[in-house]
């Protein structure tokens, strides 16, 4: 009996051992499944994550994509129209630059108290230069009291400035004695502290006047 006591508890002993590593095998399992999880379960949300940068990436790089075309379009448009400005304004000087009567462009020159003290010749046609007695060379970026000091100057200036400042064209008739001629003239401002001249032969139309003036 004894024997058979001790037998049973070494058996009870093993069994008890048995369950014991059974148990820690089967915690160890289940951490480790559990670890697996988890890890699986981050890594999806990791895939997930890039996943979703990867699209918003692509999303970006079309929308670059897009704006790098319309920037080539609008660059386009802007060349488009910068010609087209070229080319007209070229065409204003060639009509200018052609036409019978007598056109000037200038820009009045302030003092620091903002009152008109002279101007400067931006613009000349031919005609212009044959009524002036003086070249191109001789007036473009220069001033009228270095350029035509033979000018009636003040009295020039307190008209030329007076349109260029308030915008309110001028029209008179003058008498060039030197040529025998009468011209009407017209002076209007095209932009602030611009102005332009224009003067047109009218000798037959006032000589047909004095005529009728005289009968």
């Amino acid at each position: 009996r004894m024997m058979a006591a001790a037998a049973s508890d070494s058996l009870t002993q093993r069994r008890n051992a048995y369950f014991a590593i059974a148990g820690a095998a089967n915690d160890v399992v289940l951490l480790f499944t559990a670890r697996l999880l988890n890890r699986s379960r981050r890594q999806r949300l990791a895939e997930a994550e890039l996943q979703a940068s990867f699209t918003d990436l692509t999303a970006t790089h079309e929308e670059l994509l897009a704006s790098e075309e319309e920037l080539r379009e609008l660059n386009g448009a802007l060349v488009k129209t910068a010609n087209d400005l070229n080319a007209s304004e070229q065409q204003m000087r060639d009509l200018v630059e052609h036409m019978h009567d007598v056109f000037a462009l200038h820009e009045i020159i302030l003092n620091e108290a903002g009152e008109p003290v002279d101007w400067r010749y931006l613009l000349v046609n031919e005609a212009f230069e044959k009524l002036s007695g003086h070249s191109r060379a001789e007036l473009l970026g220069r001033t009228a009291s270095e350029a035509t000091p033979d000018l009636p100057f003040t009295e020039l200036l307190a008209r030329h400035g007076k349109v260029a400042l308030t915008g309110e064209p001028v029209q008179d008739i003058y008498f060039n004695a030197s040529m025998g001629k009468y011209f009407s003239v017209s002076i209007y401002s095209p932009e602030p502290l611009k102005f332009a001249t224009l003067s047109i032969d009218i000798t037959e139309q006032k000589l047909a006047e004095m005529m009728l003036h005289r009968k």
